[in-house]
């Protein structure tokens, strides 16, 4: 052994050092988690290391097994499907608002559709310029232009209306789609595979990001405008006696939103565990178990959060409730990375989107971290809800929406208990190495019997009839060399 793999032992074998005594001492902060939702590729490169024997210590590398599935393929289409319509239905239902010269409600509507708008705009230019944009010399006059893959190229100018018409997280959905099929046409080239899995994995990536944008910036605030729209005009305006029809498509886009915001959280969460190695991939029922369990809870919160809205409290109500959920993250949820700012800054955005929706950003385990946030909003949910008894906010249909929205509430919970009783992928998993291994010992239990018990009675019986003959046989031998003799 050399002087230096000496020394190393002997710091590996070294005691501790004795715990220090100051009361800010970092080792008395709270364990800090890694962030798992901005997954990096940086080992994509290097997937033929894996041929080599290099096995790299990381979570965001490459997975062992490939594959692409349907339900990956209709993952894909339906993401594209469901942001078209909550865009679109929202600018469809300001001008129906404008329209009908209702113009406060249009421009609250299309003024968040902008801004979201614009940082999705801006976000995917610049991973556009960064990762697709080059210099094709073939092409008169150096125009710029994009690169979907090593063969096809698009001019710069039908870059800027796939801009213009706000269809950055498509183009991401698209290139995702494109790669997955094109994963699947080469099945018998490994290496063809591994690129085109590689680059499915990138463009899923930022698409999952770019949604998860959208549907806190877009989705969730839009939500609540709208509601409040709806809600003070149909409950609490006195002077109207009917609904007009255009309200019925708010209600629709209201809804595509609710579907949006809800997939974009479930896409997230499917979305890194594809690409993993360290987690197993979420099977088809798992899916539709984790949308409706957030398709529930947000539809019941959207309610809670319109009716405390409309109500005197509700300034109050806004800075308790992130006090509440700073102190929540801060404490359950706190995330590992450069500086103490870059901290703060992860905590505070993760706060603003347990404004609309409890969401699970760093590594570890969840239990605790959703018992508390949903605790939080079933208070908040009472309290709100007994606001529409008072004066001011008293609506001939509290009672009923104190029903729906409290229904609703738990039946998301009652998705979310049995996603993660008895359909989280790790109870699968559990589940199945259990039978796997049950399977084995009664495989070692069976090679063990003596022969005769491994037989089937059947040939049991066969083997006997074919000792009695073999005895009559012999029998017959013996009466012969008497009777020779």
């Amino acid at each position: 052994m050399t002087e230096e793999n000496l020394e190393e032992v002997q710091l590996e074998s070294a005691p501790p050092p004795a715990p220090t005594h100051d009361f800010f001492a970092e080792d008395d902060e709270p364990e800090k988690y890694k962030i798992k939702t901005l997954i990096t590729t940086k080992f994509f490169k290097n997937f033929d290391d894996i041929d080599l024997g290099i096995v790299h210590l990381s979570t965001d590398r490459i997975p062992s097994v490939l594959q692409v599935r349907d339900i990956d393929i209709i993952c894909f289409v339906f993401a594209m499907l469901t942001y078209c319509l909550d865009l679109y239905t929202d600018v469809l239902t300001a001008a129906f608002h404008a329209a009908h010269d209702r113009f406060n409600s249009s421009i609250a509507i299309i003024g968040i559709t902008i801004f979201s708008s614009l940082v999705l705009t801006a976000t995917s230019r610049h991973w556009m310029l960064h990762t697709d944009v080059k210099y094709h010399r073939t092409v008169p006059k150096k125009r710029l232009v994009y690169r979907l893959d090593n063969e096809k190229y698009i001019t710069w100018n039908r870059m800027k209306v796939f801009l213009l018409f706000q269809a950055g997280p498509i183009y991401w959905l698209y290139k995702a789609f494109y790669y997955a099929m094109q994963f699947r046409k080469y099945e018998h080239s490994e290496l063809k595979r591994r690129y085109y899995f590689k680059k499915m994995v990138e463009a899923e990536r930022d698409a999952s990001i770019l949604r998860i944008i959208e549907a806190f910036l877009e989705s969730a605030p839009q939500l609540v405008v709208q509601g409040v729209i709806a809600y003070s005009f149909i409950f609490l305006d006195k002077s109207q006696t009917g609904i007009p029809i255009f309200f019925w498509f708010q209600a629709f886009s209201m809804f595509v939103s609710i579907i949006s915001l809800s997939w974009g959280i479930v896409v997230q969460n499917r979305s890194f565990r594809m690409f993993r190695d360290d987690k197993l991939n979420l099977w088809p029922r798992e899916i539709i178990l984790m949308f409706l369990w957030r398709f529930f809870t947000i539809f019941s919160r959207i309610w809670v959060l319109v009716i405390i809205t409309v109500s005197p409290q509700a300034i109050q109500f806004y800075f308790l409730h992130l006090g509440a959920s700073y102190l929540h993250v801060a404490l359950l949820q706190p995330v590992e990375m450069k500086t103490k700012f870059h901290e703060f800054g992860a905590a505070m955005v993760n706060t603003v989107i347990h404004f609309f929706a409890p969401m699970n950003i760093a590594e570890g385990e969840t239990r605790w971290r959703y018992a508390t946030a949903y605790a939080i909003e079933l208070f908040e949910m009472i309290y709100g809800l007994n606001t529409m008894f008072e004066p001011k906010t008293e609506n001939a249909y509290a009672l009923p929406i104190y029903i729906m929205v409290v229904t609703s509430h738990f039946i998301g919970i009652g998705f979310m208990i049995t996603y993660y009783k008895w359909f989280h992928p790790n109870i699968r998993n559990a589940r199945e190495t259990k039978r796997q291994t049950e399977n084995s010992e009664e495989a070692a239990a069976e090679s063990t019997k003596p022969e005769e018990m491994q037989l089937h009675p059947e040939a049991i019986e066969l083997k006997e009839v074919s000792v009695a003959v073999e005895a009559m046989r012999i029998a017959g031998d013996v009466i012969n060399v008497i009777n020779d003799s």
